[in-house]
């Protein structure tokens, strides 16, 4: 009695008490891998070769890479392009889902792997008859070949694997995710690795680029910035980081990481500083130009 009361509330959880495992697969048991990428062609061929073994069907959504990422996934002959016919990421992924042939979908990054523990925990959990409608996966980012397990870096859980037809895509910090008005929500223990550019260069360029994206969106907010907060917003994400947070325990790719997310919040507060300035020249200039005309 007491194994049948733990069966009924942990039916995805049945494969540790001793329940065989279906013989075949039925419909819905079967998932789609989402890949959504971006100029990933350093990162895209390790994503598709980790889920080349567990898909039962893989759909790549490119955003208009221009480094030859697309090339590398159709010479790897695994899954299938999927055009983007919008600028808009969320509707661009809502559409793809659309086009999914099974009932679950498992999203990645195409920066993002998905280690072997994780894929068994994705079958398990479909095999046996999940409970929930949508399961979160945490983000461990993987720098200079160390997985960073300490100053903050580790990603809150997202809901990465879920039923094809709940919810709706939002944009958070950027970065678009599925968002889901209520209903039930479970959580799988092991993680994605999310890898790095492996040149620094390139690492540097991304952060830049995500920084100016997050400055845009926080002066479209009301949002200002200050000489003073630059130096020390930029001056407590390193000490946060690295001290607070014990990222020094990941040794030098730890002081790596810190030093980027300081970069990247000084050139978050510097944009956003900058184009504070550059509005109040142009507010200041217009009735000038008015009384010129």
């Amino acid at each position: 009695e007491s194994r049948n009361r733990e069966t009924s509330v942990h039916n995805e959880a049945r494969q540790f008490l001793g329940e065989p495992r279906p013989s075949e697969n039925n419909g819905s048991q079967l998932f789609t891998v989402l890949i959504s990428s971006y100029n990933h062609a350093a990162t895209i061929a390790a994503c598709l070769e980790s889920v080349r073994d567990i898909a039962d069907e893989v759909l790549i959504v490119d955003f208009g890479s221009t480094d030859g990422t697309l090339d590398v996934a159709r010479n790897l002959g695994i899954g299938r392009i999927v055009e983007c016919s919008t600028p808009d990421a969320c509707r661009a992924l809502e559409s793809a889902r659309q086009q999914a042939v099974h009932p679950w979908i498992l999203q990645l990054s195409a920066d993002e792997r998905l280690n072997p523990e994780l894929g068994r925990q994705v079958q398990h959990t479909l095999i046996f008859n999940p409970t929930q409608h949508a399961y979160k996966i945490g983000i461990t980012p993987c720098l200079q070949g160390t997985h960073l397990r300490f100053g903050g870096f580790q990603r809150t859980d997202s809901v990465r694997l879920y039923r094809r037809e709940l919810g709706a895509y939002e944009l958070v910090n950027g970065t678009p995710e599925l968002q889901l008005p209520g209903g039930q929500v479970g959580a799988l223990r092991s993680r994605l690795a999310k890898h790095t550019a492996q040149h620094p260069a390139t690492e540097i360029g991304e952060r830049i680029s995500s920084a100016t994206e997050q400055a845009e969106r926080a002066f479209r907010q009301g949002k200002r910035s200050s000489q003073a907060k630059k130096a020390w917003r930029s001056s407590q994400r390193f000490l946060e980081t690295y001290l607070f947070r014990s990222g020094w325990r990941d040794g030098w790719a730890g002081l790596h990481a810190c030093l980027l997310a300081a970069l990247e919040t000084y050139t978050r507060e510097n944009t956003l500083l900058h184009l504070e300035q550059a509005s109040a020249e142009n507010v200041s200039l217009n009735p000038e130009s008015r009384r010129a005309a």
